[in-house]
């Protein structure tokens, strides 16, 4: 295995990290126009305009928005993991590439 193979992994990486943060911020932007008074979604507990935000009456949109965004959390929360093991592939094929040239 040569490390040149590793590249496009790395590549890969950081793409899918761009990916997912662009697209949770489109979501994020998309469920934030959800957001209706005729449905009583995002007002606050007293209906006026300060106090804690109730989303219980928000319509179908705006959940699949939040379901959404909540999905693409959970993934981008296990780009460290991935970030991990690839560099401990790099490491390992640094490790092997040095013991087969050595061993020559």
């Amino acid at each position: 295995m040569r490390l040149e193979a590793l590249i496009p992994l790395g590549i890969a990486f950081v793409v899918v990290t761009i990916v997912l943060s662009l697209g949770a911020d489109v979501v994020d932007d998309v469920r934030d126009s959800q957001v209706d008074s005729t449905y009583h979604c995002g007002l606050n507990s007293t209906n006026g305009t300060g106090g804690t935000l109730l989303y219980d009456g928000c319509g179908l949109n705006y959940n699949v928005s939040t379901d959404g965004l909540s999905g693409l959390s959970n993934i981008s929360g296990k780009l460290g993991t991935i970030g991990l093991v690839l560099s401990i592939a790099v490491i390992i094929g640094i490790i092997v590439t040095y013991m087969s040239f050595r061993s020559n």
